[in-house]
């Protein structure tokens, strides 16, 4: 262990120490555990079981999260088989096969991400600290008659513990393992009165690369992050109350992006196969874990924020405003290929801010109508600074003479865009019986977008193509009307089933592209069917749950060929049509007390109705079709007398969405004794092949199944635990997408993962 990582760990648990003595066992705080199948969600923006609530919804309680001693939300996708994490083209959450992938700081997200009421709108960015986790909730299905912004495949709603005017108390969270795993957090919660109360948190993570990196002779792949958050609870009254939040993090990683070479191409120009691997004996393959990055790349995000919500209960209604303010700055050091010759590599600075403002009205429940109204406005700003230069394989220097630099648009790139969005919402359910009821949700919103870019003159720096970029602008707007109906019918107390229509909308866009333009992206439509049945069994010790779900989209937002870039890449477009149904089931059971058993899974075909793709490179491993038929599926197409070519995807899979997809876990919780407990717990999660491109055959990710553990004593109160985790327990290799090589014409790289190696480690988690 470094000095820095045995800092952190001792840190934690001195700061424990300045807490106040431990409670008696009827006084402890009791965390939100799995023992229990009666799970209260907020899928409705109010308290209601997850049985009774007409959506689907995944909980995932903290108890599980902190257990399996995960640390972000991009883990969700080891825990529940609905999400996954998309690593290609920019990281986004995947909801039944549906996300949105983008480095594109205009992009928005398809699965929103809503942490304690206010979306993160942010691009690229899954982070956040998770230490004060109270409960997750995966809302699958477009949500924005509800939620405040592009939610038109699903939320990601996070809730985080906040102050208590009870007790003081403090929490310490300590966790170290493999590759110098390491997750170490604090909070202590103090009443400054009857009616105000405060909480610090505190949280350091970090893990180190075990990828190989002979050019400069490390391990690639590190990350770390650090975060602090205040929390403040005010109630005076019991008609009042408010609730106030900063938080601020630091990530960094490096490399800024880590891939390793799994198929050599056959070079461009001065440029060999390979950018010179095979000078230092890296050998391409599916199971290749060395990079050969000359640079010292990095990539660090500093986040940070604050809201404000405020409560006036009157009768059976609350009025709440909810103001939030987010911000991005991004610095980060980037390269094309991670190799020992790069054609460009340059910094990447972003710093984006978004504030947001929401006024709802909400019942009680219990009503003949029970709703949630309102207004929401949001508004983001982006600034982005690009140069990415180089010799090009000593292209620059043949041309303009030594110390030269060529770059795609001649100089440094300066790209902003804004966003606004107003809506108005209402979401309820009408009783008609006690065991039948309507489901009606209505949401008009108005969206402006704008982006604009420039190149910046740099000396010794000089256009690729012999012509300096030109400026550019665009500017977009929309109205769009969305909507959710649907019927409910209580057979029994303990059996529902629902059927719900929807129109989800996600806003249109403007942006910005260095070395190219700035362009219009047209709004993203769908139209979802879901029907369900949820079931109660055993006196409420067993959960069975079945879902249908058909969802077809229109002008969905998605990475397109340019074939103007150089080099030719993807940008931020639209597909005509994506259509995506299946099957989710959940099941779980508590056969004895303390012992829960959970089987989860989900089948989504997930594929494009209608996609003019890019032609995959005909020097690429599996050949690459051709035809004379345009009207032809899955085979290249050249346009007569043009050097455009084009595949029509139609019926191709959607990137980044397996057909199969489920999770098995077991866990026991059982007293020994003296105030004792022991737990166990076990997880398997399974998902099948993918592809990172559906067009391209070669870019196919095997599927692949892991397998989490954790064991662990402590005291019967929850008042201390100590125990042992694995991650990935046998050690399965696996990664996270297929990606083209750029400028080495038919090569092929791996996006590698750093849960692809078995984690060991330790654990210890108190109360006081």
């Amino acid at each position: 262990m470094t000095g820095r990582k045995a800092v952190a760990l001792a840190l934690s648990t001195s700061l424990a120490g300045l807490a106040q003595p431990v409670f008696a066992a009827e006084e402890a705080p009791k965390a939100d555990t799995a023992q229990s199948l009666d799970i209260v969600v907020t899928a409705t923006r109010r308290e209601q079981k997850l049985q009774d609530v007409p959506i689907a919804v995944t909980a995932i309680s903290a108890e599980q999260f902190v257990k399996s001693s995960y640390r972000d939300p991009s883990d969700l996708q080891y825990l529940s088989p609905s999400v996954q994490v998309s690593a290609s083209g920019g990281s986004g959450f995947n909801v039944r096969g549906v996300g949105t992938a983008s480095f594109d700081a205009a992009t928005e997200q398809t699965v929103g991400l809503v942490v304690d009421g206010i979306v993160y709108g942010f691009v690229n960015d899954l982070g956040g600290d998770l230490s004060d986790v109270s409960r997750v909730e995966v809302l699958r299905g477009p949500q924005g008659t509800q939620f405040g912004k592009n939610a038109s495949a699903g939320v990601i709603n996070i809730t985080t513990e906040r102050p208590s005017t009870d007790r003081t108390y403090s929490v310490v969270h300590a966790a170290y393992g493999s590759y110098d795993d390491t997750n170490a957090s604090y909070r202590v919660n103090v009443p400054v009165t009857d009616t105000l109360a405060v909480m610090g948190v505190a949280s350091y993570q970090n893990r180190d690369g075990w990828a190989w990196n002979p050019v400069r002779q490390e391990k690639a792949g590190s990350s770390d992050q650090v975060g602090v958050k205040g929390k403040l609870m005010w109630a005076p009254s019991a008609d009042f109350d408010l609730f106030a939040s900063v938080d601020y993090r630091r990530f960094y990683r490096t490399p800024s992006f880590l891939t390793s070479y799994r198929a050599l191409g056959v070079g461009s120009g001065a440029i060999p196969p390979g950018f010179g691997i095979l000078d230092y004996g890296i050998e391409p393959g599916p199971n290749n874990t060395q990079t050969g990055l000359a640079s010292e790349s990095f990539h660090e995000n500093r986040v940070g924020g604050g809201s404000v919500e405020l409560n006036y209960h009157f009768g059976d209604y609350t009025l709440t405003s909810l103001t939030g303010y987010r911000m991005l700055a991004r610095n980060a050091f980037a390269t094309f290929a991670n190799t020992p010759i790069s054609a460009a590599e340059g910094p990447v600075r972003v710093r984006s801010d978004q504030f947001s403002q929401e006024l709802r009205l909400s019942s009680a429940g219990g009503q003949f109508i029970d709703f949630v109204s309102g207004l929401y406005y949001y508004h983001r700003s982006t600034k982005e600074v690009t140069m990415f230069g180089g010799s090009f394989g000593g292209l620059a220097e043949m041309l303009y003479g030594p110390d030269a630099k060529l770059s795609f648009s001649g100089g440094r790139d300066h790209l902003r865009y804004s966003v606004d969005s107003i809506a108005g919402f209402l979401d309820g359910t009408v009783n008609l019986t006690d065991d039948f009821k309507a489901i009606l949700g209505a949401r008009l919103t108005r969206d402006k977008a704008s982006s604009s870019l420039y190149t910046e003159e740099v000396e010794n720096i000089y256009p690729l193509t012999g012509t300096m970029s030109a400026p550019g602008s665009a500017k977009t707007s929309n109205t769009d009307f969305s909507w959710r109906a649907g019927l409910q019918y209580n057979f029994t107390p303990d059996v529902m089933a629902y059927f719900t229509a929807a129109r989800g909308y996600k806003g249109p866009l403007a942006i910005a592209v260095a070395g190219s333009s700035a362009r219009i992206v047209d709004p993203e439509t769908v139209r979802s069917y879901e029907a369900g049945i949820k079931t109660t069994w055993l006196n409420g010790n067993l959960l069975f749950n079945l879902t249908a779900f058909h969802e077809k989209f229109r002008n969905f937002q998605t990475n397109v060929p340019d074939l103007t870039l150089l080099p030719p890449g993807f940008v931020t477009g639209n597909a005509g049509g994506m259509k995506t149904q299946g099957i989710e089931a959940e099941f779980s059971v508590m056969p004895l007390q303390g012992l829960t058993l959970t089987a989860n899974g989900t089948y989504q075909d997930a594929k494009y109705t209608d996609f003019l793709s890019a032609c995959y490179s005909e020097y690429e491993a599996i050949p690459l079709p051709t035809t004379d038929d345009p009207n032809v599926a899955g085979a290249c197409y050249t346009v007569p007398g043009t050097d455009l070519s084009y595949i029509q995807a139609k019926g191709s899979p959607a990137p980044n969405a397996s057909k199969w997809n489920f999770t098995l876990a077991a866990s026991i919780e059982k007293p020994i004794g003296a105030g004792l407990a022991v737990d166990a717990a076990a997880n398997y999660l399974y998902r099948s092949d993918f592809y990172t491109n559906g067009v391209d055959p070669n870019t196919r990710v095997d599927g692949y199944g892991i397998v989490n553990v954790n064991l662990g004593i402590g005291a019967e109160d929850s008042s201390w635990r100590v125990g042992l985790f694995a991650r990935n327990l046998f050690d399965k290799y696996y990664i996270s997408a297929i990606e083209l090589g750029g400028f080495d014409v038919g090569s092929l790289v791996n996006v590698l993962n750093p849960e692809a190696q078995r984690t060991l480690g330790v654990v210890l988690d108190a109360r006081f």
